[in-house]
């Protein structure tokens, strides 16, 4: 009568080994606090900065001239 092995249901370490998570393939690395905090205000800023000169964010109260929108001269 041939024997067979039972495969466990579930892993079991020694008593003395404790279980040692395995590393990603991309290390996953958090964002310091400083440079979160840098470009939460630097990214606001920049897009005001960059649409004040491109023509875009006008608050003068007149309209935006038709050359902001592609429109031929």
């Amino acid at each position: 009568m041939p024997t067979t092995k039972r495969v466990p249901d579930t892993l079991r370490l020694p008593p003395n080994r404790r279980p040692v998570p395995t590393r990603t393939r991309l290390r996953t690395r958090s964002v310091p606090i400083v440079a979160h905090i840098a470009i939460m205000l630097t990214l606001p800023v920049a897009v005001y900065v960059g649409a004040r000169a491109s023509g875009w964010w006008v608050t003068t109260g007149r309209t935006v001239p038709s050359t902001a929108l592609g429109a031929p001269d």
